[in-house]
């Protein structure tokens, strides 16, 4: 346990709580701070995924692996110290709309609300796929705006692909003063890659090499279009 005297963080915290691969890769901005990575069983991952052996010794992790829904517990905690220590600091959580099937999910999000953690954004990334199929035959969790706004959250909902609104979503929540806030997503699963796309099989699994450059491939073609339309 680390002691609890050690002086309050004093960045923004981040916490990746779907149960993706995540690649060693993604941690490249050095005072990201992420929370929570859950562990990815597939032996195929491009680059070593986080686990809990590695993850105690990336910088800014501070949890790893357990099961889904454990990471809005820990969001929930860490944005009511902040709040105890009078510290403007914002935790953001990212989950899934698997995830939030979870009982713990809404457990964290009541508490969230009773303490009135205005401090808490949490993403919720509504692509409809999980890894045993589609979230509304496996589990449907519909509908999430009612239901969250019914535990007293202030609710956006935006198209995730759109990065001004992503940004204006994030002004909204650093507006409100009262509530937590939830950003729902929708997306697509595998966006701009066309093997994946909307395709449930890539809900848990890394790309093999071949896969991978071809991959590349079409995210740096329309990467380029985008800087063409920039231009």
């Amino acid at each position: 346990m680390k002691n609890v005297n050690q002086p309050f963080r004093k960045k923004d915290a981040m916490q990746l709580v779907t149960g993706k691969p995540v690649y060693m890769d993604d941690l490249a901005p050095a005072d990201c701070l992420i929370v929570k990575l859950l562990r990815s069983p597939h032996p195929n991952a491009i680059v070593k995924t986080i686990n809990t052996t590695v993850a105690k010794k990336v910088p800014g992790i501070d949890a790893s692996t357990g099961s889904l829904g454990q990471g809005c517990s820990i969001a929930v905690g860490m944005a009511l110290g902040a709040k105890h220590a009078g510290k403007g600091l914002s935790v953001y959580a990212i989950v899934g709309d698997g995830e939030v099937e979870e009982g713990e999910c809404w457990e964290a999000f009541m508490f969230a609300a009773h303490y009135g953690l205005s401090n808490l954004c949490v993403f919720l990334d509504r692509n409809h796929l999980q890894i045993d199929g589609t979230t509304e035959t496996v589990m449907n969790s519909a509908p999430l705006e009612e239901k969250l706004k019914a535990f007293n959250f202030n609710v956006l909902t935006i198209n995730g692909h759109d990065l001004d609104a992503i940004e204006s979503a994030i002004a909204a929540f650093h507006a409100e003063n009262e509530k937590p806030t939830c950003i729902i997503l929708d997306t697509l699963k595998g966006k701009g890659v066309s093997f994946m796309e909307n395709a449930v099989d890539w809900h848990g699994k890394g790309p093999n090499d071949e896969e991978y450059e071809i991959a590349m491939k079409e995210l740096n073609a329309a990467y380029a279009a985008l800087e063409e339309e920039d231009k």
